[in-house]
Parts: C-alpha cells; sequence; structure tokens
C-alpha cells in the first residue's frame, strides 16, 4: 500500500486555507483580468515607489522591506520583472517550512521551483516547498519523508526576577578565558550595543547575527545577516534597524552573557570573557506584514546550525552552540528528523571541535507528561486547559504492536466519534471548538504509532482521551505530552515526572544541563531523565535559579532570572574555556569531540547518574584540569 511521506503534524499545523470565494493564484501563475490577489511584495531597498504600478498593484501597508497588498489582474509579471521586486508571495500560499529526509544521491537542483533548499546536514535537508509543488516535492525519488517545521517553542526561563536579592554565581577569572573558541548563540536575539559584548578596546565581539526574522535583503534565502563590521557602526552612533529592537531581547541578551559576558562595573563576568560570538536570532516567529510570517523550530534551528558551523569553518575555530529553547513534541526518544539532524551537526558526537548545550527545560513540576498501562480496562488521560491558551495539542506515543481506538471527551461530557487505526476524524463541539485527531501507525521517526490530538480554543475545563483496545492482549503504556506555552494545559492524571527534557535536548549527542539554586539543589521546575530511549541527561546542572547577567537595552546594567535557560549557557561557557584552552595550546591539535567533552564533565562533576540532578554540579575548573 502507498503511503503519503508527509508528516501528520501538517494536518495540525496553524492556519486554515482560504474559503473558495476568495480568489488566490497558483504558482505565481498569472490572474484571470477580474481577480484580485492579496501579496506581500518583497523588496531589495526602501526607494520603491508602489504608484509606478498603480494599475496592476494596490498598496495596503508597508514596513521596510515588505509591502502587503493586492495585485490586479495580470499584474503579477510586471511586479516580478521589477528589479526592485526581490520575490511576491501569496499571503494565502506562502512557501511551506520543512525538513526532508533523503537519500545519499539528493540533488536540489532536480526539484529547482517546486523546493528551495535553505541547509543539509547529514541526510535532513531543510528548506521551503513552494506554493503547489507538494506533490513534485513528495514524489521525488531521493525524498524519503517530508517533516513539517513545528511552530510552537517556549524560552526556557522559569520565573523573571527583581535585580534586587538576586545572586552571581562564580564565574571567573581564570587563566584561560576562552578567546580561541566560538560561541554560537540560537535565541531570540543578543543586544549587541551591552557593554558585555565589547572587549578592552571597546571592540565588538559578535563576529555576525544572522536575524532570520528580519526583512530579506536578497543575499540569503530569507532574513539578514550582520557583519561584525556593521555591528560595530552600531556601536559608533550609527542607529540599528528598526526592526532591531534591542530592548525585547532579554532572554537571548542575558544567555549571551551567561556564557560569554565580559563583565564591568554593572554586570557579573562571563564564564568565557574573551569567547568570540555569533548569534542566530530563531525566526519561530516572524516580523508583521513578512511574507512567511514563520518557519518554525525545525527548520530555523537546523538552518542556524549549518549558518553556525559555517561561520566556525571560516575562523578556524572549535564551536559550542547554546539552545535554551525547546518545545514538547515528539516521543522524546531522540529519533526525529530535528534531532537527526542535530546529531549529524557533530556526527553523533564524534566530530572533533563541535558541540551542542541545550537546557533541560522547565518541565520538572508543569504536569505536562503522563504514563498510563492500558490492559483489559480502557484508560484515559485528564488535562486542565485554559481559555488564554488558544490552542493545545497532545502527542501520544505507543508501541504499534497494540491496536486502539480513541475518542475525545470535552469539559461538557460531549465526546467526538471513536477514532480508529490511520484514521482522522475532526469534530465540532457545540462552543464551536474545534477537535482534529490523527492516528498514525508505524511513524516513519521511530516505527512506533502516534496519535495527535489539537483542539482550537479549548476553554476552561478538563478534557479527557478516553482509550481502549482493539486488537491484542499484551499491555502496553501510553506516553502522552501537553505542547508548552504561556497559557499550556496540566494532566492531572497518571502525571509523570520522567521523559520532561524538552525536545531537542532528546538527541544523543546534545549535552543536556539541568538546573540548580546557589547550594547546588536541583531546581523543581528542572526537568527530568532519561529521554524515552532510556539515554541519560542531563548531564550536569548548573546554576539557574536567581542568576543575574546583562540586561537588554541598557549599556551596563544586569537583570536576572530564574530557568534551565540560564544553567546551559555555564556549561556553554565552560566547554568553550576548554576548546580554547586546547586550540590555544596547539592549533594542530584534534580538538575534542562532544562525546569526549560529556565524559570530561560527567567525571569532573563525579555524582552517580540521578534522573533530576545529573551527575551532579557543573565543575568548571576540574574540567579544564582533565586535558592537563
Amino acid at each position: 500500500m502507498s503511503r503519503s511521506k508527509t508528516d501528520p503534524y501538517r494536518l495540525h499545523q496553524r492556519g486554515e486555507p482560504p474559503p473558495t470565494a476568495v480568489p488566490v493564484f497558483r504558482d505565481m501563475g498569472g490572474l484571470p483580468s477580474a481577480e484580485v490577489a492579496p501579496v506581500y511584495v518583497e523588496l531589495a531597498g526602501t526607494s520603491w515607489d508602489a504608484s509606478v504600478h498603480a494599475d496592476c498593484f494596490l498598496e495596503r501597508s508597508r514596513t521596510d522591506l515588505c509591502v502587503d497588498g493586492f495585485v490586479l489582474g495580470d499584474g503579477l509579471a510586471r511586479l516580478q520583472a521589477d528589479p526592485m521586486v526581490v520575490r511576491v508571495v501569496s499571503r494565502w500560499e506562502q512557501d511551506r517550512p520543512v525538513l526532508l529526509s533523503v537519500t545519499p544521491d539528493w540533488d536540489a537542483e532536480a526539484l529547482k521551483g517546486a523546493f528551495e533548499q535553505t541547509s543539509r546536514i547529514g541526510d535532513v535537508v531543510g528548506g521551503f516547498i513552494k506554493p503547489g509543488h507538494a506533490a513534485d516535492v513528495e514524489a521525488a525519488a531521493a525524498v524519503q519523508f517530508i517533516f513539517e517545521s513545528r511552530i510552537t517553542s517556549v524560552s526556557e526561563v522559569a520565573e523573571t526576577l527583581p535585580i534586587a536579592g538576586a545572586r552571581a554565581p562564580a564565574r571567573g577569572p581564570r587563566s584561560e578565558d576562552g578567546a580561541h573558541a566560538l560561541i554560537g548563540i540560537i535565541d531570540d536575539g543578543i543586544d549587541p550595543l551591552h557593554d558585555a559584548f565589547l572587549d578592552e578596546d571597546r571592540q565588538t565581539r559578535i563576529v555576525a547575527i544572522w536575524d532570520q526574522r528580519a526583512p530579506s535583503d536578497g543575499k540569503q534565502s530569507y532574513g539578514r545577516v550582520y557583519t561584525a563590521q556593521q555591528i560595530q557602526s552600531w556601536m559608533d552612533d550609527v542607529e540599528p534597524p528598526w526592526w532591531f529592537n534591542r530592548d525585547a531581547m532579554t532572554h537571548g541578551t542575558l544567555v549571551a552573557s551567561i556564557a560569554a559576558g565580559s563583565g564591568g562595573a554593572g554586570v557579573s563576568q562571563g564564564v568565557a570573557p574573551a569567547a568570540q560570538i555569533a548569534v542566530v536570532i530563531a525566526g519561530i516567529e516572524r516580523l508583521e506584514g513578512d511574507a512567511r510570517r514563520t518557519i518554525g523550530y525545525s527548520l530555523s534551528h537546523v538552518d542556524a546550525l549549518a549558518w553556525l558551523d559555517e561561520q566556525a569553518t571560516a575562523l578556524k575555530l572549535p564551536l559550542v552552540v547554546n539552545l535554551s529553547r525547546g518545545m514538547n513534541g515528539g516521543a522524546h526518544d531522540g529519533r526525529s528528523a530535528l534531532e537527526a539532524a542535530i546529531d549529524a551537526f557533530s556526527d553523533s558526537g564524534r566530530r572533533p571541535g563541535r558541540a551542542i548545550v541545550k537546557s533541560a527545560g522547565n518541565t520538572g513540576d508543569k504536569a505536562c507528561h503522563a504514563r498510563v498501562e492500558l490492559t483489559e480496562q480502557p484508560v484515559g488521560f485528564c488535562w486542565e486547559s485554559r481559555a488564554q491558551q488558544p490552542l493545545e495539542t497532545v502527542e501520544v506515543w505507543f508501541d504499534s504492536m497494540a491496536e486502539l481506538r480513541f475518542r475525545l471527551w470535552s469539559p461538557d461530557n460531549h465526546a467526538t466519534p471513536w477514532l480508529s487505526v490511520r484514521q482522522q476524524v475532526r469534530h465540532l463541539f457545540a462552543n464551536e471548538t474545534d477537535a482534529v485527531m490523527t492516528y498514525t501507525k508505524y511513524a516513519r521517526d521511530n516505527g512506533r504509532s502516534q496519535l495527535i490530538v489539537t483542539i482550537s480554543q479549548p476553554g476552561n475545563g478538563q478534557w479527557r482521551l478516553e482509550c481502549e483496545r482493539t486488537k491484542g492482549t499484551r499491555p502496553v503504556v501510553l506516553d502522552a505530552w501537553l505542547e508548552l506555552g504561556g497559557y499550556a494545559g496540566r494532566f492531572v492524571d497518571h502525571v509523570s515526572q520522567m521523559a520532561t527534557l524538552t525536545v531537542p535536548g532528546t538527541a544523543t549527542s546534545v549535552i543536556v544541563v539541568g538546573a540548580c539554586d546557589m547550594a547546588g539543589t536541583p531546581a523543581s521546575f528542572s526537568a527530568h531523565g532519561p529521554t524515552l530511549s532510556n539515554h541519560q541527561a542531563p548531564a550536569v546542572i548548573a546554576p539557574g535559579v536567581e542568576v543575574r547577567g546583562a540586561a537588554a537595552g541598557t549599556f551596563d546594567n544586569d537583570g536576572s532570572g530564574d530557568g534551565t535557560s540560564f544553567a546551559a549557557p555555564h556549561v556553554t561557557g565552560a566547554i568553550a574555556l576548554l576548546m580554547s584552552k586546547q586550540h590555544r595550546n596547539s592549533s594542530d591539535a584534534i580538538p575534542w569531540s562532544a562525546q569526549q567533552i560529556r565524559a570530561a564533565l560527567q567525571n569532573s562533576a563525579g555524582a552517580p547518574w540521578d534522573p533530576h540532578g545529573g551527575h551532579g554540579h557543573l565543575a568548571v575548573d576540574e574540567l579544564l584540569a582533565e586535558t592537563d
């Protein structure tokens, strides 16, 4: 039986196709003369005058390099021929961000016009399927599977605290300062004007920033890259572009300063105060009016890793990348396309001079994972939803040897029809809450069975997912995860703290860091291991309670916060010190791989592994001594 290569998650992405009454155009192929199509026009410069095309284009609004409007009649070709126009994108039919699992003979040129490749790491290719070309990509012999780039992710901040009373961990000084290593930060941004990121001569230590959300300048597939020279010009009184809102980049600024802040009168020194820094502002959320809206977590991070690798290669420096954002979607077993790409980045932890550090997640006390064993009697998962959450997503994973059926009960005790294997059901409840359930057997990632439930506008109350057996007699364990968000729901029964690490911290090559207070006690919010494949993570814990660092929107002030987001950069900085020490002593020596670094981290921490506290507290000096 032929099966689709498309990830069933696509059926649950936000947004609906346009109503049939709304005129749209297909594959940028033109319009009948009577039709009007809503479009975004991406520009090469700010001086474009829409009035030149007044007979075929109506401008509605604009940002700096993106105009929102309507193309009239057969005017599409004229707009595309304008040398100031980078591209024209339908507001309804936008590029579809995906990861492709491909065979070794993959050739992007074979799908030119149908697929735009943005990166490749191992056998995972990132890019965009062009409107109307999904069938062409799915039919390509070199494409094994299409994975949607998931939208949801959260910064792993437990709580932002007032500056008063917050404490700074002991982060230096040391004889090694990290000058011979590159730290990559993938986050919500960085305030490059803060003194924490300058050297002694007040020159920026940021080698480049790729803002994936910024209007494209046509030099890369999307977003915009700022070089060290441009960043230095901002220091010399040239204002950053309007969309580069340094005041809003609080999370990434604090993260970067913990790993690599140079310190000063108002801010504590980071772990690696002289390390060079490369930053990717993740395009999980895009600027208002931009054509692609969002590229999702998966594609954003795969493209970011490929770009950071290019920067490190050009500089001939070892690279450690910090990830302090995560998501809860997936089987938590390290086998998704995103996790495969992350493992390929470091050759499963074997590649010299490349390592990824990931925060464990603040899910230890969020009741976002439930586990139940189904025997003979039906079982169910119950969770509380809140009206402020616009979309609730639940994923359930279980052994594909079992065949089950499911139905969903609303807070007012109404149920969907039963859903059986390889089926999808969509149900509109009386209060106009919309629910979609999809049951996939033999998921491409791991061969297990997967149920995805999404509920739009779930409201306040308790939802229940009922499950019973239709085939087989062996007991089967079901694991369910609620996707994260500002007002995400909480399971009220069968709650399990195990396997609460956020994805992609479940990838086997990633060095996962939990949070502790200044006394070394694991924080209650810090996620627990192991992964569902029984991989032991977190590796270590580091300060994540009342941690201080640089405050965005200022030049020399500090701020503070709680969260595994702020524990991870302590380890990132420590690894940069280790890499720099090795590179400084001999630039021709083979640097350690992520697997070697993880082993040294664990040995220097010194404790037996624990699901909450890993191998114990980060010990920077003991780690550096491991290379002597």
